[in-house]
């Protein structure tokens, strides 16, 4: 029982966290905040096939780049399903 409540109020305080963050770069339009861009999803190529270890260690796959506020989004999406 405390596990599930401790669980819950660290699940809260990020999303809390994050939704601060996400407000604080809205209403200020801060410069800094405006340029951040994270790595995103893997590019797979229509046509590739299954990749061994060794050869998706050569040549690794392009990664696309987002916003990070994106990003926020998404993980506060994910972090409302589980609950």
């Amino acid at each position: 029982m405390t596990c599930e409540i401790f669980e819950f109020c660290v699940l809260f305080c990020s999303c809390l966290s994050l939704c601060k963050l996400i407000q604080y770069a809205l209403e200020s339009q801060d410069p800094r905040l405006q340029g951040i861009e994270v790595q995103g999803d893997q590019i797979f190529a229509a046509g590739d096939s299954v990749k061994t270890r060794s050869k998706a260690r050569q040549c690794k796959q392009p990664l696309s780049s987002m916003v990070w506020l994106f990003t926020i989004l998404n993980l506060l999406q994910i972090d409302v399903q589980m609950e």
